[in-house]
C-alpha cells in the first residue's frame, strides 16, 4: 500500500514537494514526470564513490534517452554508452566528445560498424565479425564483449550471459584466438555486462576473477569494463546494491593488476537504472472501478503502452494515491491497453474512498519506461515533463522530434 503520507522506495522524497493535482491540471494525464534533483544526486554519488579510482562513468543511455537527463548526467562527467547508431548520434549531440561515447551492440551490420568508426567512438565488438570488421579497419578504441558463461538479472529476459544468451563472445573461444591471433596490442578493452538488475557485487567479482585466470594474468589491456545492470530498490524491502563493497574489490583487482603488469587499468561501469529509476512518476488518472465475481479492479488512463515492465517482466512498481484514508479495499490495478496481461502484478491495498478522476502516480519509472513506450491501440505517448532544482517545471521535447531533428543534420 502506498499514500502520500506513506511510500516505498528509496530516496523518492522529492514526490512531496509536488503539487501533483495542478501538475496534471496544467498538462494533462498521462505524463512522465522527473526530477532533476534526485537524477543529479545519484549521478554525483556515484562519482563522488569511484573519485580515488581509475574508474570512468559511462552513463546506459538505454535507460532513459530523455536528452534532458542525458544534459543532467554528462554535466556530472559522465560519459555516454549506448546500443544503438542511433543511441550513439544522440549523445554525440549532448556530449560533443567522441571519446566519451561508447557502442555495444550485437546487431551492427558494416555499414553501421564503419558509420561508428568515421564518428571515432569507443566500440566494443559483439561478435567475431564486428572484431574482425574493426581490425581490418584499424579503429583506434576497440573493446570486446566477453561471455563468461554466465549472467545475472531481475528477469530472465534481463539475464544477459550464459549459453543461450546472444550476447558476446565466448570466454574460451577468446582465449585460444588470443594464442593463435596475438592481436592485444590492438584490443584496448575488455568488456562484460552480465545483465540488468542485479542485487549483489558478488557475481561482477566472480567475473573479474574469470577475466583474471583466463587472460588478465597472462595479458594487460588499457581499459577493463565491467558493464552495469546495478539494481534499483523499488520496494520497501529490497536494499541498494552496495557499491561500497564493489569498490572495495575493484580496489583489490586494480593493485593485484598493478603488481603484475606494472599499471592499474582505467576500470568502466555503466550505471544506468540506479541513476534515474526513482527520479521518474508516471501521473495517471483513475478511469473505473469495478467488481466483478468479488475481485475489484482500479483502472487507468494510462498502460502497458506507456510502461510495459509490469506486464513483460511483471515487474513491481508501487502505486501512489493522493488520499489519506483510514479505511482501505483490496484491489487489482490494471491499465487501458486490450491485453488481460495490462495489470500491475499482486493485488494492491488502495483508500476505500477511491472514485473516478482521482490521480495514481506510479513510482520509479525513470529507468526503462518511457523509452519502452509504443503507441499500442494508437494510444499517443504521455508528455514528459521534468522539475528543475529551483521548483521551475519545463515540458521537454518528445523523443522521436528529437531523434528527427538530429537525422535531418
Amino acid at each position: 500500500m502506498c499514500f502520500m503520507n506513506e511510500y516505498a522506495s528509496s530516496g523518492t522524497e522529492w514526490i512531496r514537494n509536488v503539487d501533483w493535482k495542478e501538475l496534471a491540471r496544467d498538462y494533462g494525464t498521462p505524463i512522465y514526470v522527473y526530477s532533476e534533483e534526485f537524477i543529479t544526486k545519484r549521478a554525483r554519488t556515484l562519482k563522488d564513490l569511484f573519485r580515488e579510482l581509475n574508474v570512468d562513468l559511462y552513463y546506459a543511455m538505454k535507460a532513459n534517452t530523455n536528452p534532458e537527463i542525458l544534459r543532467i548526467i554528462s554535466n556530472e562527467g559522465y560519459g555516454l554508452e549506448g546500443v544503438s547508431i542511433y543511441e550513439v548520434k544522440i549523445g554525440l549531440s549532448i556530449v560533443q566528445d567522441n571519446r566519451k561515447i561508447m557502442l555495444t551492440s550485437c546487431c551492427l551490420d558494416d555499414e553501421t560498424l564503419l558509420e561508428a568508426i568515421r564518428l571515432g567512438i569507443k566500440i566494443n565488438a559483439d561478435s567475431w565479425n564486428q572484431l574482425s570488421f574493426l581490425l581490418a579497419n584499424n579503429h583506434e578504441d576497440i573493446g570486446v564483449r566477453i561471455d563468461l558463461g554466465f549472467g545475472a538479472g531481475h528477469h530472465a529476459y534481463t539475464t544477459t550471459g550464459g549459453w543461450q544468451s546472444k550476447f558476446g563472445i565466448g570466454i574460451d573461444e577468446f582465449v585460444h584466438f588470443l594464442e593463435k591471433e596475438s592481436p592485444s596490442g590492438k584490443i584496448r578493452r575488455l568488456h562484460f555486462h552480465l545483465g540488468s538488475g542485479i542485487s549483489s557485487p558478488e557475481i561482477y567479482i566472480k567475473a573479474l576473477d574469470g577475466l583474471w585466470q583466463k587472460i588478465l594474468k597472462y595479458r594487460a589491456f588499457a581499459e577493463i569494463d565491467i558493464g552495469g545492470g546495478f539494481s534499483y530498490p523499488y520496494r520497501k524491502e529490497d536494499k541498494e546494491f552496495d557499491f561500497y563493497d564493489l569498490k572495495k574489490n575493484l580496489e583489490a583487482f586494480a593493485s593485484n593488476y598493478e603488481k603484475v603488469h606494472g599499471f592499474s587499468p582505467r576500470i568502466i561501469l555503466e550505471p544506468g537504472r540506479w541513476i534515474v529509476a526513482g527520479g521518474g512518476v508516471l501521473v495517471a488518472k483513475v478511469t473505473d472501478i469495478k467488481t466483478k465475481s468479488g475481485q475489484t479492479f482500479v483502472t487507468l488512463n494510462t498502460g502497458m503502452q506507456h510502461l510495459i515492465r509490469p506486464a513483460l517482466y511483471r515487474s513491481y512498481h508501487e502505486v501512489l494515491f493522493l488520499q489519506k484514508d483510514t479505511d482501505f479495499m483490496k484491489a487489482f490495478i490494471a491499465g487501458n491497453s486490450c491485453e488481460n496481461a495490462d495489470v500491475m502484478p499482486f493485488e494492491r491495498t488502495v483508500p476505500a474512498s477511491l472514485k473516478r478522476g482521482d490521480l495514481a502516480l506510479v513510482l520509479d519509472v525513470g529507468a526503462y519506461g518511457y523509452v519502452m513506450s509504443s503507441n499500442y491501440n494508437s494510444y499517443p505517448r504521455p508528455r514528459e515533463i521534468i522539475i528543475r532544482k529551483n521548483g521551475k517545471i519545463e515540458e521537454t521535447i518528445s523523443f522521436d522530434k528529437y531523434l528527427l531533428e538530429i537525422l535531418r543534420k
